[in-house]
């Protein structure tokens, strides 16, 4: 089964300094979460729809 899920999968090893960087991250993952985006005031919203003749996506308006 094992093979199976990681057949065509890219692994990455981690030595040198980035060891040293990630298990910093690992032992403070608070600083991942997002904790300092929370005075931030929303931008807004882009909304894109299906064109078929065009067969491509445009930006519509949602108000």
């Amino acid at each position: 089964e094992l093979v199976t899920q990681m057949h065509k999968t890219r692994a990455v090893a981690v030595a040198g300094i980035f060891r040293d960087y990630f298990k910093e991250l690992e032992k403070e993952p608070e600083d991942l979460i997002g904790k300092d985006d929370e005075d931030e005031e929303d931008q807004g919203h882009l909304y894109f729809g299906w064109r078929r003749s065009e067969k491509r996506y445009r930006q519509v308006n949602r108000e």
